[in-house]
């Protein structure tokens, strides 16, 4: 069919894209079926013959679901992943890597340029490149990137992740948009949800960011205290005790 004259010959001649059909060589059309579009945009990159659909395995014989063409996410890396890891769980390619272990990190490791540690990934189920423990080593997020380096590198923003230095992840999380806005006026590692206690080891609920209000009038409330009622920063001062007009 037209997949078959996509590729002009790129293909083995005599498969077929479909399952009820095994054409001009009396190939098992299941085991026998041409790779889809996923093929054609790597232009080549991926290794001759395998497939992206678990159905299908082609060309060399291959067990379908753990010879797969890597997906899109391996494509926008340009290479700088490990060549022939997939970014789907059910997918283990060109090494017989195991799937759950060996997966692409996604667009949160490309947008940093290879700040982040090379093989982690972002998601807790995925390990990658050097056998890291997934939910161990993930990827910070946006609130990272957003910083600029200002914030440790290897915290993250959500409690599940701990990355780079094995750090326990509730108690080290990147401050949120609050910490940005107020461009370091904040006391550096502190956060503005009640879970996180971040950078150097500060209560939780004791040490938050003083909110937007904070940052509205410039320097009218006292530096270090909080618009809201159990946010106290930078001094430790008792979180009652001192209310913003004081």
């Amino acid at each position: 069919m037209q997949d078959f004259i996509l590729p002009r010959g790129g293909y083995q001649r005599g498969t077929s894209c479909y399952p009820e059909e095994a054409t001009n060589v009396g190939l098992r059309a299941i085991q026998r079926r041409l790779p889809m579009w996923d093929f054609v945009l790597s232009r080549g990159g991926y290794q001759c013959g395998t497939s992206c659909y678990p159905e299908e395995a082609t060309n060399v014989g291959l067990r379908a679901i753990q010879r797969r063409l890597p997906m899109w996410d391996f494509v926008l890396s340009r290479g700088g992943y490990q060549r022939g890891t997939s970014c789907y769980p059910e997918e283990a390619t060109n090494v017989e890597l195991r799937v759950i272990q060996r997966r692409l990190p996604t667009w949160n490791f490309v947008l940093f340029r290879g700040g982040y540690q090379r093989g982690t990934s972002c998601y807790p189920e995925e390990a990658t490149n050097v056998g890291l423990r997934a939910i161990q080593k993930r990827l910070p997020m946006w609130d990272f990137v957003l910083s600029r380096g200002g914030y440790q590198c290897g915290t993250s923003c959500y409690p599940e992740e701990a990355t780079n230095v094995g750090l326990r992840a509730i108690q080290r999380r990147l401050p949120m948009w609050d910490f940005v806005l107020s461009r370091g006026g904040y006391q550096r590692g502190t956060s503005c949800d009640p879970e996180e206690g971040a950078s150097v080891g500060l209560c939780r609920i004791i040490r938050r960011l003083p909110t937007r209000d904070f940052v509205g009038p410039p320097g009218d409330y006292r530096r270090g205290i909080s618009w809201g009622s159990k946010e106290v920063t930078n001094v430790g001062f008792c979180e009652d005790a001192l209310a913003p007009g004081t």
